[in-house]
């Protein structure tokens, strides 16, 4: 998503923290599905009326304001701080206040730093950052991000957590010989435009006594196909959500069904977190039901 950004910008000292803010972590969290209005939403420097929070009996001052709060439902998950990219965002002070602002009345279970180079995640149970990476990486880390960061991962968890690749899956069985699988009914509630070419979307599916994660990844050529194999409204709900930031297209469950013929991926994609094996998919084909 910053294939375009020059990053030896982040070495000129007037790129500071409101710079971080709008050209970097801003397009992170409208990627991940959160707007200004609405369940998945995101507050500005959101202030607090009682500027200090107790360890034990110490009364601590707050002295920063984090730049965004995340909510969920209008429950508060993450508070993101930018800093200037000279900043340190993996210990000492800067993660200190941040710390003291999550723990206050806003009371989030995570925190977050990024100063432009980097961003490091934290959980207030956790002392070590959960996550930390380079910002040039994100594409290679996006998988990781978005188990911790995104609406889904916030509220339903286990989604990520519980469910096998099947992709991954299929190379542990020795069956990666089957280079092409048909799957005649696919469901999805998320469809991502990655760029201007390439899309992606990710849905649970049970096989033999197990349920499934599979990632379907598809070119310009195919999601004009994709469109063409569902209902027509929701066709055109879809490429509307998908030509404006954050690229992300939210449906109610069993909304689409659509028929998949998919080659089985080339590259094991690792995010430090865990391993998956997206499908490339050849065709789409509607449903025809009885």
């Amino acid at each position: 998503m910053f294939e375009d950004f020059d990053f030896s910008i982040l070495n000129d000292p007037s790129f500071k923290e409101d710079a971080v803010r709008e050209e970097i972590i801003a397009p992170i969290i409208k990627r991940l599905g959160y707007t200004l209005s609405g369940d998945n939403k995101v507050i500005r420097s959101k202030p607090i009326k009682h500027p200090f929070c107790y360890i034990g009996t110490i009364k601590r001052d707050i002295n920063i304001i984090p730049d965004y709060l995340l909510q969920v439902g209008d429950k508060n998950f993450f508070v993101i701080d930018a800093k200037a990219p000279n900043e340190n965002i993996k210990d000492g002070t800067n993660v200190e206040q941040c710390y003291s602002y999550a723990i206050a009345e806003i009371r989030t279970p995570y925190y977050a730093l990024c100063n432009g180079r980097q961003i490091s995640i934290f959980q207030i149970q956790k002392y070590e950052p959960i996550i930390i990476f380079d910002i040039e990486k994100i594409e290679q880390n996006w998988k990781l991000l978005e188990r911790h960061l995104s609406p889904l991962a916030l509220t339903k968890p286990h989604v990520f957590d519980f469910y096998p690749d099947f992709g991954l899956s299929i190379l542990k069985f020795n069956m990666g010989n089957i280079k092409t699988w048909v799957f005649v009914e696919v469901r999805t509630n998320l469809i991502m435009r990655l760029d201007e070419d390439n899309y992606t979307f990710t849905t649970l599916a049970p096989f033999g006594e197990n349920e499934y994660a599979l990632t379907f990844d598809f070119n310009k050529t195919l999601y004009q196909s994709f469109l063409n194999s569902i209902d027509k409204d929701m066709a055109v709900k879809i490429d509307m959500d998908l030509k404006r930031a954050p690229f992300n297209s939210f449906l109610q469950p069993n909304e689409i069904a659509v028929g998949i013929k998919a080659d089985v991926g080339k590259k094991v994609i690792s995010n430090g977190d865990e391993d998956y094996l997206p499908f490339s998919v050849t065709e789409f084909f509607k449903v025809e039901f009885a």
